[in-house]
């Protein structure tokens, strides 16, 4: 079956400003596929067959999906049916208020990377006649900035989609949330370390200058950050250098020895095979499929 991986630059209203919001109707089906970048699509109207790796679902008005990088899916069957689609890239939730952003809800919805994303279904929450009136105002409030860009609509445009996260983050009882809420000193220690992963991940992380800024020993740091994100430090550190050389592979004409250099590769040939392992296709393979020259 064929799979797509939607990449588009066009999405975007700015490259500083990497979130849209678009009204879509669909008819008949769509292609299976994939984006590297975050979708939430809120059912407005009509049904349809949602189709993912856990099978298919029919889908009606109320119902949110939450569809994180690399995780693929694909609507049939559809009869009248419309959704309202907000498209974030990751780098969006480091502009955020940093108290909203390290929320545990809002931290194990959005901000703990999933290994093997393409082995996992989307999250598929339901919202009530309440709570859909809420998201579409923060949906509305969205796209009149991002349509107006007055003065002032990069910021608002971000508390409205931080207000809208936090929307969606409330109608999310899985474990995972439910737990995540405890908040407790370890929690927050392993927040504290992806925040500083994702503002260092091109240099190689020092686990005992980690555990030192948290006030933990590395042992205890190591189990707790495997078992809260569901990968290694390290291995969260190539998950993180990978999906910036693919924006970088997307979006620049840099060479792939030039893109493994600013992600903190020093060899193109481990470069290669870590991106191979993360993606299941090379650099080039990768850059070539969305017609790009490299």
């Amino acid at each position: 079956m064929r799979l797509s991986v939607f990449t588009r630059d066009e999405y975007w209203p700015s490259h500083d400003m990497r979130v849209t919001v678009r009204h879509e109707p669909h008819q008949g089906e769509t292609y299976r596929h994939e984006h590297i970048f975050n979708e939430i699509a809120f059912i407005v109207a009509g049904t349809a067959e949602h189709v993912t790796v856990a099978g298919s679902r029919r889908l009606y008005p109320g119902d949110v999906i939450v569809i994180r990088p690399r995780m693929w899916h694909q609507y049939v069957q559809t009869s009248s049916f419309a959704l309202i689609n907000c498209l974030f890239d990751g780098s969006m939730l480091r502009h955020g208020d940093e108290r909203v952003l390290q929320a545990p809800m809002l931290f194990a919805l959005f901000r703990q990377r999933v290994p093997q994303a393409q082995m996992i279904a989307p999250l598929l929450l339901h919202a009530s006649p309440a709570q859909q009136e809420r998201l579409t105002g923060c949906l509305d409030i969205m796209r009149d900035e991002l349509t107006e860009q007055t003065r002032g609509w990069k910021p608002a445009l971000t508390v409205a989609l931080m207000d809208f996260l936090v929307s969606i983050a409330r109608l999310d009882n899985s474990p995972n949330t439910r737990t995540a809420h405890k908040g407790t000193r370890a929690h927050k220690a392993v927040m504290e370390v992806v925040n500083y992963l994702e503002t260092h991940f091109t240099a190689p992380p020092v686990l005992g200058a980690l555990a030192k800024m948290v006030h933990l020993s590395p042992a205890y740091l190591c189990r707790t950050f495997t078992r809260q994100m569901g990968m290694s430090i390290v291995a969260y550190l190539h998950h993180m250098r990978i999906e910036e050389a693919c924006r970088l592979l997307r979006h620049t004409n840099r060479s792939i020895t030039e893109v493994a250099g600013q992600v903190g590769y020093n060899e193109i040939a481990y470069f290669s095979r870590r991106f191979r392992a993360e993606m299941g296709r090379s650099p080039r393979q990768y850059r070539n499929a969305d017609g790009l020259q490299g």
